[in-house]
């Protein structure tokens, strides 16, 4: 999962750089995890979204959302992808 000391400064970064250049797609975070650090799927799910300190993960996470308004703020309109869970394999 994303961290959150340098993700969202990452992405922002990223996102200011290439804002103007529409053909860049951005994968916020390739094959998320949180689900197989124990939890619930549901807690997963929240991970995933919100970030913040997750079960079984020993940092502080940037949620997908945090991404998303990363590279929001900046003005960027590029298209985003964000995999689900189980290394991407779950998008319910």
């Amino acid at each position: 999962m994303p961290n959150r000391d340098h993700s969202i400064e990452f992405w922002r970064e990223v996102a200011t750089y290439f804002k103007d250049m529409p053909d860049v797609i951005f994968d916020l975070h390739n094959e998320p995890y949180p689900d197989r650090t124990g939890g619930t799927l549901d807690e997963a799910w929240t991970c995933w979204r919100d970030g913040g300190w997750c079960t079984g993960i020993n940092y502080e996470v940037a949620g997908m959302q945090d991404l998303i308004n990363a590279v929001r703020s900046t003005g960027a309109g590029n298209v985003l992808m964000l995999g689900g869970l189980a290394y991407s394999n779950d998008i319910s």
